[in-house]
């Protein structure tokens, strides 16, 4: 604010474009756009109108970026490729990079995750050209939440070595936040929990000195990641330390308000509050699982609908769910830039099937979720993979197939500290 108070003073549409880039961030914020951000991304664009074509673009993909959950994708649809455009023509590697950000938040949804990575991957090629160390990081973050999301395990850790190194040497703190947070991930699917927590509240006191407002959001995901890897959502309290005390209110105002519904639906019904748990998933499937928004967070969205469906019985949801889950088994639920990571998708559709009746589907599923998850090490949710299928073909009779996935559940649980069964262990 003081910068944009002496760019205005000295008369420097240019700087005043620089200050507003700055508070802006690495991210979306996922609470929701800020409407005086925005105010100032688009004083800024008129003030420096076309006498700075390389700001405008990086001007253009910001604003795109920050309406990143607008209910109308058509406004930052078409900033994203106003900058695209504006940006070819200049052929300007680093604007052409910025463009390709916000091209890629864009297309931040359940499908065309291989496109975003090509896209990630442009983007750092362009950026190291340019010699523009900042893009170079937004490259690289994009491609970590990518690889996550494909589920490539090792070639995430090369990828958040890569960022972290980087990270060190220009010392960004919009972006180093980011370095703690994922290896906290990391830790909490290898099942170090203490390691994961004790990275995660450093990644959280490093977010808010950022001023990023994704902080206390985030640093929420990871300690329900931390509870579901214990099988302790029924233990999860509303509160979580050193988040703002209105941060539910803000979840319900913004737009991911229905993905937390369902999360709140699923944590009632483990604590056996069938009542709240209706409730709240009511509300959040209101106008049919069709109208849910097709953004980043559809997918968990609909993984925790899983959850608190089979809690219910809702046996008809159940199979919409899997018939919404089924064609994203390969993929792994990711969100909040990979600090909520929920497994194998092909998990939850396998949840689905079972509680629907779909036996074979089910039995397919599960075996795949325990392969994607292995590819993706995170062993904790190899555990559940195994252990859950174990129990479905106990249901159906299958003894002898169940023994063994539960013995093994068993093995590489006790390895890793961790209840063989979810919700066995406190």
């Amino acid at each position: 604010m003081r910068a944009t108070e002496l760019a205005q003073a000295a008369d420097r549409p240019d700087l005043v474009a620089r200050a507003a880039l700055a508070a802006g961030g690495a991210g979306v914020t996922i609470l929701g756009a800020r409407p005086e951000l925005v105010t100032r991304l688009e004083q800024a664009l008129d003030a420096i109108g076309q006498d700075h074509a390389h700001l405008s673009v990086r001007l253009l993909a910001r604003l795109a970026i920050e309406l990143a959950y607008e209910p109308d994708p058509t406004r930052r649809e078409s900033l994203s490729q106003e900058a695209l455009d504006q940006a070819r023509r200049l052929a300007d590697p680093a604007a052409l990079a910025a463009a390709l950000n916000a091209r890629h938040v864009t297309m931040w949804g359940p499908d065309g995750c291989e496109e975003r990575l090509r896209l990630a991957s442009e983007m750092l090629a362009l950026a190291e050209r340019a010699g523009d160390r900042e893009l170079v990081l937004q490259a690289r973050n994009w491609r970590v939440v990518d690889l996550l999301e494909v589920g490539d395990g090792q070639a995430v850790r090369d990828e958040i070595t890569a960022y972290a190194e980087l990270s060190a040497e220009i010392r960004l703190a919009a972006y180093s936040w980011y370095v703690p947070m994922w290896r906290a991930t990391l830790a909490l699917l290898a099942g170090r929990l203490s390691d994961g927590l004790a990275l995660s509240r450093r990644a959280h006191e490093l977010g808010r000195q950022a001023g990023d407002a994704n902080a206390d959001v985030f640093f929420a995901e990871q300690y329900l990641v931390r509870m579901l890897v214990q099988g302790r959502m029924r233990d999860v309290v509303p509160h979580v330390e050193g988040m703002e005390a209105d941060i539910a209110e803000r979840s319900e105002r913004g737009p991911a308000w229905r993905a937390f519904r369902f999360t709140f639906a699923w944590w009632h019904a483990e604590r056996g509050e069938m009542d709240e748990a209706r409730r709240d998933f009511e509300a959040a499937v209101a106008d049919g699982f069709a109208s849910l928004p097709r953004d980043v967070n559809w997918i968990a969205a609909l993984a925790s609908a899983v959850e608190a469906c089979v809690l219910l019985e809702d046996v008809e949801r159940a199979r919409e769910l899997q018939v919404l889950l089924e064609p994203y088994s390969a993929r792994i639920s990711v969100t909040a830039r990979g600090a909520s990571h929920g497994g194998s998708v092909a998990y939850y559709a396998a949840r689905a099937a079972a509680l629907g009746g779909d036996h074979a589907a089910a039995d397919r599923l599960f075996a795949e979720a325990a392969r994607r998850d292995r590819e993706a090490e995170a062993p904790v949710f190899v555990v559940r993979d195994l252990s859950r299928h174990g129990e479905f073909l106990e249901r159906l009779g299958e003894t002898g197939r169940a023994r063994g996935l539960l013995r093994a559940a068993a093995e590489r649980a006790t390895s890793l500290g961790l209840p063989a069964r979810l919700g066995d262990g406190r």
